[in-house]
């Protein structure tokens, strides 16, 4: 994405108000990236190129706050990553301020009410965001439903950045028009930065069957931590081998949906936990062959698990 020419261009238009050509649906392509960026009437950036509209409801939405593209804009290539991470400006130096994380339009972010440790995280895109004024997000969560906040409600945010997890405080400052249905956020004041680990890995409780290269009954088991490279799998006996092949069966909830993912690993590591009233059988484990769809769905479990513990 060439961000920096797409900014050049939005400052610009902000002082000349060049035409801009409303765009249809039928010039949005859902789950490709954008070859343009895409701006409001009033030329407020609110997807830049490379941008995937990724279901349905949130193509609805903007629709609704109404779509426009510069007409003599140059395409440049773009081959977007996902989940969407925003780069630091240091690999070695946390960001000290919001402005230091650089955000881009259509960042994902984790919000909820604050003091709601109990509560879920909605998911939403980053519209965008003035220094020292405010920040706009999208309207809609991940199942496409508006969020259920007001104007004065204290929000947490969360997000992940280059090498870690940012968290902050905002107010809802307005809700938008209904031609501009998007969400005032007070622009933050400070942040809080946490740096993972290389191999993003989470504790979990998955539910998984499980079955070896000769004992091919499915057996009952858990995976009691992951990552989107492998995991530690706890069985009550012995299937596999050191080196030897498993296939597991598993159920993941990832951007609003249920997966089913069968997934083929090796063992790489072997013991025997004996401390319980039965013995389990831990095998380390490394996925092997993942597919681009399949790997998705981990990255983004791993992520949101990631995001809702962290901080």
């Amino acid at each position: 994405m060439d961000l920096e020419a797409c900014q050049t261009w939005y400052i610009s238009a902000r002082m000349t108000r060049p035409i801009l050509i409303p765009l249809d649906r039928s010039e949005i392509p859902q789950g490709e990236p954008l070859p343009y960026p895409v701006f409001d009437a009033d030329y407020t950036l609110l997807c830049a190129q490379g941008h995937i509209v990724a279901s349905k409801p949130e193509l609805d939405s903007l629709l609704e706050i109404g779509l426009f593209r510069q007409p003599d804009w140059q395409s440049h290539s773009c081959q977007p990553q996902l989940p969407n991470l925003p780069p630091l400006g240091h690999a070695d130096e946390p960001p000290a301020s919001f402005e230091q994380v650089g955000l881009q339009p259509g960042t994902i972010l984790h919000v909820r009410r604050a003091g709601g440790e109990l509560l879920a995280f909605d998911t939403v895109k980053l519209v965008g965001w003035v220094k020292d004024e405010d920040l706009l997000i999208s309207p809609v969560n991940q199942y496409g439903e508006p969020l259920p906040y007001r104007a004065g409600d204290q929000l947490e945010i969360k997000l992940l950045a280059g090498k870690g997890i940012v968290s902050f405080f905002s107010e809802i400052t307005e809700f938008g028009s209904e031609q501009h249905a998007y969400l005032h956020l007070k622009y933050p004041e400070k942040i809080e930065y946490r740096r993972l680990r290389k191999n993003l890995r989470v504790d979990v409780g998955l539910l998984v069957s499980a079955n070896g290269q000769t004992d091919t009954l499915d057996h009952e088991g858990r995976l009691s931590n992951l990552s989107a490279c492998g995991g530690l799998l706890e069985l009550n006996q012995l299937i596999a081998l050191v080196d030897e092949d498993i296939q597991l069966t598993l159920s993941l909830s990832a951007a609003g949906m249920q997966h089913s993912l069968q997934l083929h690993a090796r063992v790489r590591n072997l013991y025997t936990d004996e401390r319980g009233d039965v013995p389990q059988v831990l095998y380390g484990l490394e996925f092997l062959d993942v597919a681009a769809p399949e790997r998705l769905v981990l990255e983004h479990y791993v992520f949101q698990s990631l995001v809702e513990h962290t901080l």
